[in-house]
Formats: C-alpha cells, structure tokens, sequence
C-alpha cells in the first residue's frame, strides 16, 4: 500500500526568530536585496530591513532573529572585521545570494 491514512509525518517546529530569518530570507529573494540603505523605493531590502519588514509586530523574534544574525557574523566569518549586521550586509563584494543563505543557515541551527 502506497499510502497509509494513520501515517503522520513529523511536524518540525521552529522558534519565531527562526521563521523570521527565514521569511526575511524568502523576502530577499523575491523582492530584491539592497546595500547602504533598509530599504528602497523598488521594494528591495537589506538584511536589518527585510527581518524588520516581516515581524515588526514582534520586536521580542525580530530582536532575536537580528541577535543570532549578528552572532553569527561576528564569529562564524574568518574576516572577523564585521561590526554588525549592515557593517556585513553593505561590505564591497557582497552579494544577495550570500546573505540569503547565511540567514537559511543561522536559522537551521
């Protein structure tokens, strides 16, 4: 029997931080990603921009989310030179799919 009616898949649950990295994330690549600026007039974000532009309602997971973004920046790089998040998110030679997928990342852990 290829199908089981009292078969239920197992439901991940993830924390609130992390399905804000992960809609900020899904947010960047549809609407576009932008350096030196939150936001601009074509819908594009940058990394603070697109995590305040999904939860700002819940400032405790957006807190959060920027706080294990950050961390993250700050320790997992070999160039430990990144201040902060938009100090990372503006640095010459960045690139949109660069911060997509540290955002997945930091939110899988």
């Amino acid at each position: 029997m290829l199908f089981d009616p009292k078969w239920n898949p197992i439901e991940i649950k993830i924390e609130p931080w992390q399905k804000v990295l992960l809609d900020a994330a899904n947010l960047l690549e549809s609407a576009g990603w932008c350096q030196n600026m939150m936001g601009d007039s074509f819908g594009r974000h940058c990394a603070i921009g697109a995590i305040h532009a999904v939860k700002c309602d819940d400032l405790h997971s957006m807190a959060n989310a920027a706080c294990a973004l950050s961390k993250h920046i700050q320790t997992g790089f070999s160039r430990s030179k990144y201040i902060d998040i938009p100090d990372w998110n503006d640095y010459r030679g960045r690139t949109k799919e660069q911060v997509i997928a540290t955002m997945r990342k930091v939110a899988k852990t």
